[in-house]
């Protein structure tokens, strides 16, 4: 970061003198260009990203900071309780979903706009959320010994994270015909 920063300054600086000649101008400026250019397009992407997916992003912030929170408080009622544990979890978490996400993310724009990769937004943010939400009704559960949230949710949650089906997380289960 420093070196860019230099160039920046030093270009910059060359550019503005009034006693360099044109030529050196324009080679600093190309450079600047050259330099800076990849930067101002990813920064530009990740704004774009944001705009649309501010929601998302306040969300995924919201849940982790609860997931923290409720964290902490199950290790207090536990005993187990420690700072650099839980800043460290905690960070370990952010990383594992940012870089996830990033990932997954960049698969969907790469297979283009449809029915399929919009399906595939919706499971990926779905999946990114749900992965801090279940550890904070997790220790929910524990904190609630074992009262809130109901044991069904529980068991969603469960089987939610052995098979990933995002249809009965949130359907009902169907009744299966009984005969008598």
């Amino acid at each position: 970061m420093n070196i860019f920063i230099k160039k920046l300054y030093y270009g910059l600086l060359l550019i503005a003198d009034d006693k360099v000649s044109i030529c050196p101008k324009i080679v600093a400026l190309f450079k600047l260009v050259a330099t800076f250019a990849p930067i101002a397009y990813v920064l530009d992407l990740i704004n774009i990203w944001f705009i649309t997916n501010k929601q998302f992003v306040v969300f995924v912030t919201m849940t982790i900071a609860i997931n923290m929170l409720i964290g902490a408080w199950r290790h207090r009622k536990l005993a187990t309780f420690k700072w650099e544990k839980l800043l460290i979890k905690t960070a370990k978490m952010m990383a594992v979903l940012i870089s996830t996400y990033a990932l997954l993310e960049m698969i969907r724009i790469t297979a283009g706009d449809n029915i399929l990769t919009n399906s595939f937004k919706v499971i990926i943010q779905v999946i990114t959320i749900f992965y801090p939400a279940s550890k904070a009704l997790k220790s929910v559960f524990i904190i609630s010994n074992g009262e809130y949230p109901p044991k069904w949710i529980m068991e969603k949650v469960y089987s939610f994270e052995e098979d990933g089906d995002v249809d009965s997380l949130f359907m009902p289960k169907k009744k299966e015909d009984q005969t008598d």
